[in-house]
């Protein structure tokens, strides 16, 4: 711009009338004031390419600036990581080190374990080599002590032998008259009969018989009066007879009709049948009940689908309670039971191979009762199997401390009067007597501790079965009798 200007200025100057020289030195002036001019704007033009350099530079250092305080930011963030994870290896170590001092006590601990295990091993050959020369010792003695058990048992079988044979000169048997005929019951009946005593009373009942009407009968024996009496027709047929202590009891059976078994428990009270109780969890009929420390028993019998059973059960009279109990070791039916101390006797009946059985099933009732209540199984069978009656279908009775089985079917499916009594010591049975008549499938009952009721029963087993049911029935008194029991 400044430069254009004094070009004009020349221009001006040399059209103006001057000396030559003044017009030289005029314009060496300008020519220096040019130079100045041009100096001043190269200089210029410098200081803005400076300050443009300047600007771009600063622009480049904020930049890098910003790049920077980026970068640091970065490492900041890498430090901390870094710091985070030095003091992890720290922890780490630090556990690591724990862990080695754990190692160390359990290594230190299994060393001394082996030492002992090794200890042991020393010990238990020791013990184990004492122990199998103790029991050299003991088998030694066993041997001994079964050559003198088998001498034992080989004097039993003798003695056996004797008292299944007897001799007429053998004056320890119950004579067929020892018995006192009783009246005839109004109802004749066998099979599944059954009978229980109640204060004064024996009520019979639960049989087979010629008709429905009277297999749904029970009847009543005045032991005083000498009076049979039929009580109320009862709903069912094929049931069992037990009592809750002062009155009867008659438990399941078969509709007549219907055919179908119930679990009805029914109580004779004022002169009608009432039930108070509730129901067993299995239906069933031809079964056996009794009644032990207010708790009754029942075991077997056939269930709705025809089948027999080893069900037993047990009723707490006083809580009015049902338990299911470890069942019998087979199935059975039409069996009968009886009581000796705090054993159940169960024999006669059949098996489930539809076979009259001999086999005789026993049980503790207490350890009965108490594994049910609780609901365990006993680690041993509660159930035993003592000797097999002599007779099948024998009818057991307790009296006192001794089992009789009387009467039942001989070899020949001939009925039988023969009494036998378990001796226990010798684990076998011994004839001890006779009844009057030949009879199977009847009923006992101890009256008292020295007088038998025996009634009804069968005399053949040909298929005119149902006249041959019977309504005799009689008593012994034992008390005047001396028997080998």
């Amino acid at each position: 711009m400044a430069s254009s200007g004094i070009n004009s200025a020349i221009e001006t100057l040399q059209v103006l009338p001057v000396h030559e020289k003044l017009w030289e030195k005029n314009r060496q002036l300008f020519a220096v004031t040019n130079r100045v001019f041009q100096h001043e704007t190269v200089r210029n033009r410098r200081e803005s390419l400076k300050k443009a350099e300047s600007s771009v530079m600063l622009s480049q250092r904020a930049a890098t600036l910003a790049k920077t305080e980026a970068l640091i930011q970065v490492n900041k963030e890498h430090i901390e990581v870094i710091s985070q994870k030095e003091k992890a290896i720290a922890e780490g170590q630090a556990v690591i080190q724990v862990l080695k001092e754990q190692i160390s006590k359990k290594d230190t601990e299994l060393a001394e374990k082996d030492v002992y295990i090794q200890q042991l091993k020393v010990k238990n050959e020791e013990h184990i080599d004492k122990a199998v020369a103790e029991r050299q010792v003991v088998i030694q003695a066993l041997k001994e002590q079964i050559s003198k058990k088998d001498t034992k048992l080989a004097e039993k079988d003798a003695h056996i032998q004797q008292l299944q044979e007897p001799t007429p000169e053998n004056s320890l048997l119950l004579s067929p008259t020892d018995w006192i005929k009783s009246k005839n019951m109004p109802v004749k009946m066998g099979a599944t009969i059954q009978s229980v005593v109640v204060g004064e009373a024996i009520y019979v009942g639960g049989g087979e018989a010629s008709s429905d009407r009277d297999m749904c009968t029970v009847m009543k024996f005045d032991i005083q009066a000498d009076l049979w009496t039929k009580l109320p027709l009862y709903s069912f047929k094929s049931f069992a007879l037990t009592s809750n202590t002062d009155k009867l009891v008659v438990i399941g059976g078969v509709d007549p009709d219907s055919r179908k078994r119930t679990g009805q428990v029914a109580v004779f009270d004022s002169d009608k049948w009432i039930r108070p109780y509730p129901p067993m969890s299995t239906a069933r009929n031809n079964f056996t009940a009794q009644l032990f420390n207010y708790h009754i028993i029942v075991a077997g019998g056939r269930n709705d689908e025809d089948k027999r059973i080893a069900s037993v059960e047990i009723f707490d009279v006083k809580l009015r309670i049902w338990y299911s109990a470890e069942p019998l070791p087979i199935p059975r039916a039409s069996i009968k039971s009886s009581l000796v101390g705090h054993n159940l006797y169960i024999m006669g009946g059949w098996d489930a191979n539809d076979t009259p059985s001999s086999v005789v099933h026993c049980i503790h009732l207490e350890k009965l009762i108490d594994s049910a209540r609780v609901k365990t199984s006993s680690p041993f069978a509660l159930w035993m199997t003592i000797a097999d009656t002599p007779v099948k279908r024998s009818t057991p009775l307790g009296v006192n401390s001794s089992l009789f089985a009387i009467g039942g079917r001989d070899d020949n499916d001939k009925p039988s009067s023969s009494i036998y009594c378990y001796q226990p010591h010798i684990k076998a049975w011994s004839r001890v007597g006779d009844l009057s008549s030949p009879r199977y499938y009847c009923t006992c009952s101890s009256l008292s501790s020295d007088k038998i009721f025996v009634a009804g029963g069968q005399s053949t087993f040909f298929s005119s079965i149902l006249t041959h049911f019977l309504s005799t029935a009689e008593v012994l008194n034992l008390a005047g009798c001396i028997y080998a029991c």
